[in-house]
């Protein structure tokens, strides 16, 4: 056995050149496959650390707008409070806000914005998060009690055990702190810092507590073995009969809730974010297959001159088997090197990494899954890359080969090799061309007319008292030369759609037809701060008061409204009447890749802003704008920290997950192009050494160095060709299948085709070029005085 050993040490130094080719490929493919599987294994396990996922739900509801039908994760307040008694099979039922609320918490002199839920107290039997202080069964008793994290007790206490402290929030109330839980995992739904009772929201909002008012998120937790189509049956009657506006319910599964979390026409599929797993999942098993091929082809190829070693010990008595041992053997340790070098690759990269997708992985190789998986990488890919060589070589007649007569396998491993480099172009053409046309689709919609400028524009949280000084705060921050305007709304523009409603008329409206709107109050400035444009009529009067049953509306409704100008028309919500006095050009928000908006009013509502959006001046230095607007703020708002978002950054930030996607293909396709010519380095210089003869010979006969590079380089251009023939189809049509989930898309264009054929073409002559020319160069005399 030690033998066996001495000998592959001994092959492997003697060709180690070929080995740091074979052992940095493999290692670089294992480390990025490695990186990206730690992201497909912390979205998988997304919510595993809630105990009982199993038997947690999302009550989902159904409606029907204009023949479409859309889900929502939002039902009437009421239902909570009555899933339990009137629904058999559901245990705990809890509402819950949509989303994280941001709030002002002060102890001492320390005041810091956390953001949390407000929740029934049922929600810590369902979700059950671990206690480090305080009692689940009690913690919410009180109206004004509050369970925060370890992380936010730290923050303002300083210690975790602050049980009986007292916050204040939002400047107003006090606060008991009745819990302390333990901070929740990065890869969980629930990301709340502090968590306080529903009531208080439903005190502020009396509407929550309507059953025509969609806004409680609610979860609940059923007993083992409930009839999930049964209670869904049962849900939907409940809607039914206390007047909701949905024409279903459903319950949506807790281990669903973050990959499938896409909905089509009230139906899942598979567009959430399980697409984006598949995507990155395909991405490293491509990278690790080209990695692979490089690894077998380059063993493939130094297989043929070991064909006279083969032969004297086979003449010598040595089995087959033996043999075959051997030669797997020593692909075994390539990789096993291979894979610590990918170790150390990984662990280095990892800060980068995570920064680059935003989370917090960790390779923990105390993990039976990552040393089983690394594990089973060395494996494979020794014995894919030593099983074709192994069984090659041991299948040669002794004779044959000791006599100097060519196998007749050799045209066979030639033609394996030229397919494996073809499989390895073939992934990375996909890979970069996928990159562009990514690339393409985030420009496109980033650049598209958004029907407002998104530049040197920031908002903020409506605090305290800033609805009642706003034309104050307006009027000082336009004297102050920092901001151009400033306005009042519910919701930033992008994020528009918070309030919809399904209940409004108008003359000439298809009594069919349930269209739903969104609504949005707003001050008089908005239009003329987000740089809007009127299309028709006019905007509203500085003075509110003026336009209060008056409101505008978006082109998509003015359309809906019929052929003529709705200018002057009235819209009727109930008992109320609103007249239309002007149309504002479509503008884009919500969804960024929609290719027409949802029909828009705004109208003026002052008891419901919630943001304040502010226009710096473009010409103004930006430091000091900022300055001025927090000294303007805080004159009026002393008790507040100044806390602002660029609108621009906001939007960049809607398209995260495309921009990642784009950045990990071009990494990673950039990567495989390496990968490959890391392979063709070797292939080329092994073949170069290979006919080293006849080069001498061609030379001798007055062949030119330029024409012997170009014979040589001639086989692997045609090989690149081949690919190219190969992977353009099929990257058109797997990026044309993943444009079709966009209503607004790029067109894929022909150049972008032949751009990445002519770099991978350049990158392949630079690569084989160098071996070529080096072996062409070489003095004829010298070659065929070896011989």
């Amino acid at each position: 056995m030690m033998n066996y050993v001495k000998t592959t040490l001994r092959n492997l130094w003697k060709n180690r050149g070929y080995a740091a080719l074979n052992v940095a490929g493999l290692a670089i493919g294992i480390a990025c496959a490695s990186l990206i599987f730690l992201w497909v294994e912390d979205e998988v396990t997304f919510d595993h650390d809630v105990a009982k996922r199993d038997h947690i739900y999302r009550v989902m509801e159904n409606q029907v707008h204009d023949g479409v039908t859309s889900t929502v994760n939002v039902v009437p307040g009421p239902m909570a409070g009555v899933l339990r008694n009137e629904i058999t099979g559901i245990k705990h039922a809890s509402r819950t806000t949509s989303g994280l609320v941001p709030m002002l918490f002060t102890v001492n002199d320390k005041a810091l914005y956390e953001k949390g839920d407000y929740v029934d107290s049922t929600f810590f039997s369902i979700v059950a998060p671990l206690f480090v202080q305080g009692d689940p069964e009690t913690a919410l008793n009180d109206l004004h009690a509050l369970v925060i994290t370890q992380r936010m007790a730290l923050k303002f206490f300083e210690t975790a055990d602050v049980v009986g402290q007292s916050i204040k929030m939002d400047n107003d109330a006090l606060f008991t702190i009745t819990g302390v839980i333990q901070d929740p995992r990065p890869n969980s739904s629930f990301q709340a810092d502090w968590l306080a009772r529903f009531d208080l929201l439903e005190n502020k909002f009396p509407w929550l507590k309507r059953w025509d008012a969609n806004a409680a998120p609610t979860v609940v937790e059923l007993y083992p073995g409930a009839d999930v189509s049964l209670i869904n049956e049962k849900l939907t009657t409940l809607l039914k009969e206390k007047g909701g506006n949905g024409v279903s319910c459903f319950l949506f599964p807790m281990n669903d809730w973050h990959l499938y979390n896409h909905f089509a026409n009230g139906v899942r599929d598979n567009e959430g974010q399980i697409k984006y797993v598949k995507l990155f999942a395909a991405i490293a098993c491509i990278i690790l297959v080209v990695a692979c091929i490089n690894f077998m082809n380059l063993a493939t190829a130094r297989s043929g001159p070991r064909a006279k070693e083969v032969g004297v010990r086979k003449t010598l008595g040595a089995a087959r088997r033996t043999l075959i041992s051997q030669f797997i053997g020593e692909s075994v340790m390539l990789a096993f090197v291979s894979v610590l070098i990918a170790i150390v690759i990984a662990y280095c990269t990892l800060p980068a990494f995570n920064s680059l997708v935003g989370k917090e992985l960790t390779i923990q190789l105390t993990n039976p899954w990552h040393t089983g998986t690394l594990a089973v990488i060395t494996l494979v890919c020794g014995l894919l890359a030593g099983s074709y060589p192994a069984f090659y070589l041991s299948s040669f007649n002794p004779t044959h080969v000791l006599k100097g007569i060519k196998a007749s396998s050799d045209a066979g491993s030639g033609f394996i090799r030229k397919g494996l480099v073809v499989v390895q172009f073939v992934a990375s053409i996909i890979l970069m061309v996928a990159t562009v046309i990514i690339y393409q689709q985030v420009q496109y919609a980033r650049q598209r007319d958004l029907g407002y400028d998104t530049s040197h524009v920031i908002y903020m949280d409506v605090r305290g008292s800033m609805i009642e000084h706003f034309n104050a705060i307006k009027n000082e921050l336009v004297r102050s030369g920092a901001a151009e305007n400033a306005a009042l709304s519910i919701n930033p523009v992008i994020r528009l759609g918070w309030y919809r409603s399904d209940g409004l008329s108008w003359q000439g409206k298809d009594p069919n037809k349930n269209v739903l709107i969104v609504t949005e109050a707003v001050t008089p400035e908005f239009v003329s701060t987000l740089h809007m444009t009127i299309q028709e009529g006019r905007d509203f009067y500085p003075d509110a008061d003026r336009d209060t049953d008056n409101i505008l509306v978006n082109e998509t409704l003015a359309k809906l409204m019929g052929d003529k100008s709705p200018v002057g028309d009235v819209i009727k919500a109930g008992d109320r009447q609103m007249k239309v006095i002007g149309v504002v050009s479509d503008f884009v928000y919500e969804n960024m890749y929609s290719k027409a908006p949802s029909p828009v009013i705004m109208t003026c509502n002052p008891s419901s802003y919630r943001y304040l959006t502010i226009r710096l001046k473009a010409s103004a230095d930006l430091p000091a704008s900022l300055g001025k607007i927090e000294s303007v703020i805080k004159e009026h708002n002393p008790e507040y920290p100044f806390d602002y978002t660029f609108l621009d950054e906001e939007f960049n930030k809607l398209f995260k997950t495309e921009a990642l996607v784009q950045k990990l293909a071009g990494m990673f396709g950039a990567l495989a192009i390496f990968i490959s010519c890391l392979g063709l380095f070797g292939l080329a210089a092994y073949t170069a050494q290979r006919r080293s003869k006849e080069i001498g010979i061609r030379k001798i006969l007055g062949a030119s160095a330029n024409s012997v590079a170009t014979l040589i380089s001639t086989d692997f251009l045609r090989l690149v060709t081949l690919s190219f023939v190969v992977a353009f189809p099929l990257a058109w049509w797997m990026m044309h299948q993943w444009l079709q989930s966009y209503e607004y898309r790029t067109p894929i264009y022909w150049w972008v085709f032949m751009a990445v054929g002519a770099l991978t073409l350049i990158i392949t002559l630079a690569t084989v070029g160098f071996q070529t020319m080096r072996a062409a160069l070489v003095n004829p005399t010298e070659v065929l005085r070896a011989e």
